[in-house]
């Protein structure tokens, strides 16, 4: 660019400077800077722009930003708070780093940052701190489906180096070197003690346990060739009519087993498939249909599939059929019979779902033990508000809605565990409307306007607090009927400008003042921190207060109902 094209580009940003409004200004670098990035400055980045987002949160937090201001910060997808920002940012890496691994983030192998986030989420949910039960959730979802610890991900380069070595020498196994204990062999050697170890132990994980069965691995850790094993095998069934762990040792009941699935699976080596055909293992095992009828039985009576926990036995027959079908070795009818019981032959994920759907049946059977009355209720804590979303999420599949869109059906399994408990499928019995819930919320309102709903009555949850919040959630996601928001504005409520104004801000902290005044009336004292979550609540609620009054950051009206309550701070 020449002289004059650099002058008079320089004279046109004096010119919208001193035309503009300097907030606009500002709000075009953001864009701008946001468009290039992809994120925000951070006070390395750009000392000057950080400091005025910063100031914009703060301003709204105090209710004075402008209309416009937010409304012009919105259509960018202004990140509000910057916590729950950040959380979202490192949460969507963290799911797209799920999507092509299957175990955590690992140290020294994936992005530090992502494993220093990981390891976060995991003590805030261990320690019960900081992150929401929404963000938990989110995070427990993706955690749920890893195969181990992080730290196993770093056998994934020495195991594929071993399917290699094993190509290049199908008939042993790597030996221990101890003039060149760091050579290849010596390596991975010690790679294969260590599986044999952790599964003594118990501790080595069905991934682990599946791909090293997929290259034949010897867990029991035997030294003898594979030849002179078979011919103690062979020895020792000789004559026998019948088989088991107890009666042959469980050692050599494995290598039985394992090589007649193998033998089925066209698994083994020629020569090796001739030897073990000549054993004749069919006569020892019952048929396919009989081990299926075994599973089908089992599965009915427990509710659920085998796990290696439950039943190592029959879960280890349903992971052979999972490599079989893999393997496209499963016939049309195993396939069908298979499926008749629900099992996740491709290996999704549907057993767990199963589980977790009997784990919360189960914790409602004893809800009903306990309250044989009432169902769960809209707006309890603990686990009744957890039971509560679950029983309304199993009446939204069964009448086939949720959110105004489809969903699936409920499986008829589920239908009819719930039909064994005389479930409420449409649960008017212990709900109210929202009709009934918006004329107990006029009579919190009091003569110059205010809404008075305390968060919490007895020590418990208030039901229409609860009511309330999702009134301004449902409004914030363009989720609540016109003819809900016209009747708010019936009551000189508008539930647009409530937020924007502040307003909303001092109703929340004007109830948590009124809950602490009641509770030092009651309690003769001022909360204290300690177990009692409750009391804890409203300790951390007084401490904001006062650090924002010894900054001056209290309105002349919230000064005016601590004195009115009598709170001294």
């Amino acid at each position: 660019i020449g002289f004059e094209d650099k002058l008079r580009e320089s004279l046109f940003d004096q010119i919208i400077y001193k035309t503009s409004n300097n907030w606009d200004i500002w709000f075009l670098e953001l864009q701008n800077y946001l468009e290039l990035n992809n994120d925000y400055p951070s006070k390395k980045d750009n000392k000057d722009l950080y400091a005025w987002v910063s100031q914009q949160r703060n301003k709204r937090k105090k209710g004075h930003l402008k209309f416009d201001e937010i409304k012009k910060l919105n259509s960018i997808n202004f990140a509000w708070n910057i916590i729950d920002y950040k959380w979202d940012k490192a949460f969507e890496a963290f799911q797209e780093y799920s999507k092509t691994n299957v175990f955590p983030p690992c140290k020294g192998i994936d992005d530090d940052s992502l494993v220093k986030w990981y390891k976060y989420q995991q003590n805030c949910i261990k320690d019960e701190k900081i992150i929401s039960q929404e963000q938990k959730s989110k995070f427990q979802k993706i955690d749920n489906l890893f195969q181990g610890p992080a730290n196993r991900k770093k056998w994934i380069p020495i195991y594929d180096d071993l399917v290699n070595w094993k190509s290049e020498n199908p008939n042993t196994w790597p030996q221990y070197n101890r003039s060149n204990s760091k050579s290849r062999e010596s390596k991975l050697y010690i790679f294969c003690q260590t599986i044999r170890k952790r599964y003594r132990e118990n501790d080595l994980g069905d991934y682990w346990f599946d791909k090293m069965t997929e290259l034949h691995f010897n867990f029991e850790g035997k030294t003898d060739a594979w030849t002179t094993y078979f011919d103690k095998i062979q020895a020792l069934l000789q004559g026998r009519e019948s088989i088991s762990a107890d009666e042959i040792g469980r050692n050599e009941y494995n290598w039985v087993y394992r090589h007649k699935r193998d033998l089925e699976e066209s698994k083994l080596s020629d020569y090796q498939s001739k030897k073990v055909g000549v054993l004749n293992l069919d006569r020892f095992f019952e048929t396919w249909e009989q081990t299926f009828e075994k599973v089908k039985i089992w599965t009915l009576e427990k509710g659920k599939i085998p796990t290696r926990h439950s039943n190592k036995e029959l879960y280890s027959w349903l992971s052979s059929q999972r490599i079989r079908f893999k393997n496209n070795r499963l016939n049309k009818y195993e396939i069908n019979q298979l499926k008749s019981i629900e099992f996740d032959l491709e290996g999704k994920g549907n057993e767990k779902k199963r589980d977790r759907w009997l784990e919360m049946y189960d914790n409602l059977v004893a809800f009903r033990q306990d309250n044989p009355d009432s169902w769960p209720k809209f707006g309890a804590d603990g686990l009744e508000g957890k039971l509560y979303n679950w029983c309304q999420a199993n009446r939204q599949a069964q009448a086939g809605t949720h959110s105004g869109g489809r969903r699936k059906a409920l499986k008829q399994w589920k239908v009819d565990k719930l039909n064994e408990l005389n479930f409420v499928w449409n649960n008017r019995g212990d709900e109210k409307t929202w009709e009934e819930s918006f004329e107990e919320f006029i009579e919190n309102i009091d003569k110059d306007g205010n809404i008075k709903i305390p968060s919490m009555i007895n020590g418990k949850r208030n039901p229409l607090y609860a009511w309330w919040a999702k009134q301004k959630y449902d409004f914030n996601k363009n989720e609540l009927l016109i003819e809900r928001i016209n009747a708010f504005k019936e009551l000189g409520i508008d539930l647009l400008n409530l937020k924007s104004s502040g307003r909303d801000g001092f109703t929340k902290w004007a109830n948590k003042a009124r809950e602490i005044a009641e509770f030092i009336s009651e309690k003769g004292h001022y909360p204290k921190t300690g177990k009692d979550k409750m009391q804890s609540n409203l300790y951390q609620s007084l401490a904001r207060t006062k650090r924002a009054l010894k900054n001056n950051e209290l309105s002349k009206e919230q000064i005016e109902l601590l004195n009115e309550l009598k709170i001294k701070l």
